[in-house]
């Protein structure tokens, strides 16, 4: 299978060309900065687009004779820093992930999976876990990177009926692992002992809490795709149903 992984260097990204390549996959991999990607993956196989999401155009040819698009890339880091992101946050997580669904669709890709946010699912009136059609979680009214994964979801869902183009999401709540790239640690502001302890114990979790196991996960449960239940269970490889035509 070939596949096209955006944000590839990124800590989902990053994680998520390993595992496709450890699976037997072939994989493109979208990045800004040809030397970061190099010192990122560098020891992989995958095969690096120079490009940005911003501008789907510049790579869209890239996408001809891929078979899976994953998208990771998001504006969402930045977002916490001081100053007006809402121009950016919709034009990254909007517009040129609908621009993306339009270019993947055009050039015969069969299917798309899209990183959005657990935040876009509240929960049901009594309390119990919510589901696709369950209101987005209060909070996110405060939030614009949650209102703009939300926006998101409603677009490409009106895209994939549109067009009958499969698209699933992911909906992730918190990342930890290997391969976190330019992120600094999350133990950086304890004192060395303590960011020593953590820092071990965060190698000891990786090691069990696999990336891959996550994703795809998120992908089996949070989408009503048809996906065999058996296959949640699965983490190891991917699944059948995702790699088929």
């Amino acid at each position: 299978m070939r596949t096209f992984v955006t944000g590839s260097t990124g800590l989902l990204g990053n994680n998520l060309v390993r595992i496709l390549l450890q699976a037997g996959h072939e994989v493109w991999a979208l990045a800004r900065s040809k030397e970061k990607a190099r010192r990122e993956l560098g020891d992989t196989a995958a095969r690096i687009v120079v490009g940005n999401i911003r501008n789907v155009p510049e790579f869209a040819y890239d996408l001809k004779g891929i078979d899976v698009v994953f998208h990771t890339a998001a504006y969402f880091r930045e977002y916490y820093n001081p100053g007006d992101h809402s121009k950016i946050i919709e034009l990254t997580n909007v517009r040129s992930t609908l621009e993306l669904a339009q270019a993947a669709h055009a050039m015969g890709v069969g299917k798309m999976i899209h990183t959005s946010s657990a935040g876009t699912v509240g929960l049901q009136p009594d309390g119990s876990p919510g589901d696709e059609q369950t209101p987005p979680w209060p909070g996110t009214k405060k939030n614009l990177y949650l209102q703009s994964k939300g926006r998101a979801e409603q677009l490409l869902r009106e895209f994939s009926r549109e067009k009958a183009f499969f698209m699933a999401s992911a909906l992730p709540s918190w990342m930890w692992g290997p391969h976190e790239g330019d992120r600094p640690q999350v133990a950086s502001s304890f004192s060395t002992r303590s960011r020593t302890s953590c820092l071990q114990c965060s190698r000891q979790v990786a090691r069990r809490l696999w990336m891959h196991a996550m994703w795809l996960r998120a992908c089996f449960v949070l989408r009503k795709s048809g996906a065999p239940e058996s296959a949640t269970s699965s983490a190891a490889a991917l699944p059948s149903w995702l790699t088929s035509s």
